[in-house]
């Protein structure tokens, strides 16, 4: 496989068959400059800096109550740039207000949150890289993350929709009768178990100069792991234009597929109705049950990666796998997409 950068229409990284002047398979991934690194756009500060000096203000707000009695009460509203100078709270809805939704459908909202998500071996997989990779994991501070994708889990819709009613998505905060509230990233650290400080990982296509390229003190920009997974994806594109995270799978982890797939949570005759078993793994993780790297040489061996980077191209896989099935918006979750290709190589080089 060849690697190098095209300019026509766009800026693009292109993938091309390894015989010389061949065009049978070329392929073409839009690409952006990276925020970090030493290819990263040299951006100057804004003359006016955006920084608030103070979070929230006070402001009388009448508030409905249970009893459908107003009362008037002080609440404390968050200072946004984002409400052009407007600090009022009256645009914005409060519990218990009466809304007008003839022009609002509130279905159950799609999410993979308390829904079946089940991809044949992927349990399997994710409990082989959590025994074999368990160092990396807890030192990038996703390993509890990883694992929680092991399970399905109940959800209640109304309790969704009351919270989608007052969610405002210009500002990404919560408007509840105590004022305009938001998710804090020590939330996201405490919930997800997530880093919230330290060097951010891009999540772009990488040039070839960034990819294959090497920095100013003559080391390799990226991974070599980076590398075999571009090498992985090309290779499915000429099955399929779309590489399903199914097919994902299929390449990378040759194991044998243990758990059948889960049961509806949730019976369409009757709502307060689940089934006995969920058919979700234990959680136990087995050390015992990691596959030996000899057993994972067919795909290594068919891409040219060498015993040395074979285990940090694996785990990389793995979780370009988990990030598409579980971080991605909605509309993209199903496959696999090549911009996540350089935060996993890059999460498994550094932890």
């Amino acid at each position: 496989m060849q690697i190098k950068d095209g300019e026509a229409p766009e800026q693009c990284l292109q993938l091309l068959d390894g015989k010389q002047g061949s065009s049978a398979h070329d392929l073409s991934l839009h690409t952006l400059p990276p925020a970090i690194g030493d290819l990263a756009i040299k951006i100057d500060s804004l003359d006016a800096s955006s920084h608030l000096p103070e979070w929230s203000t006070k402001s009388a707000k009448g508030v409905i109550g249970p009893s459908s009695s107003l009362t008037s009460k002080e609440v404390h509203v968050l200072l946004s740039h984002n409400h052009d100078g407007e600090q009022s709270t009256n645009k914005f809805l409060l519990p218990f207000a009466r809304t007008n939704l003839d022009k609002t459908s509130w279905d159950a909202p799609s999410s993979n949150f308390g829904e079946t998500c089940y991809t044949t071996c992927y349990w399997e997989w994710a409990e082989d890289v959590l025994s074999g990779h368990r160092k990396v994991l807890l030192d990038a501070k996703i390993y509890d993350a990883v694992h929680a994708s092991l399970f399905t889990y109940d959800y209640c819709g109304n309790t969704l929709h009351a919270f989608l009613e007052l969610w405002c998505h210009t500002t990404n905060t919560l408007h509840s009768s105590t004022g305009e509230l938001s998710i804090s990233l020590w939330d996201l650290r405490k919930l997800g178990g997530l880093p919230i400080h330290g060097t951010f990982y891009d999540e772009v296509v990488p040039s070839a100069d960034e990819l294959c390229g090497t920095s100013v003190d003559g080391k390799s920009r990226l991974p070599a792991s980076c590398i075999h997974l571009f090498s992985a994806f090309h290779k499915l594109t000429k099955r399929t234009k779309d590489v399903r995270i199914a097919d994902w799978i299929q390449f990378w982890f040759k194991g044998q597929s243990r758990y059948q797939p889960p049961p509806l949570r949730v019976s369409r005759r009757r709502i307060s109705s689940k089934p006995q078993t969920a058919h979700n793994p234990s959680g136990i993780i087995d050390n015992d049950y990691a596959f030996k790297i000899n057993n994972k040489a067919e795909q290594f061996l068919d891409l040219g990666v060498d015993e040395t980077s074979r285990d940090e191209t694996y785990l990389a896989a793995f979780l370009s796998c988990w990030i598409c099935k579980f971080l991605l918006p909605r509309h993209e979750i199903g496959h696999i997409r090549p911009s996540v290709f350089k935060v996993a190589s890059l999460i498994c080089m550094h932890g």
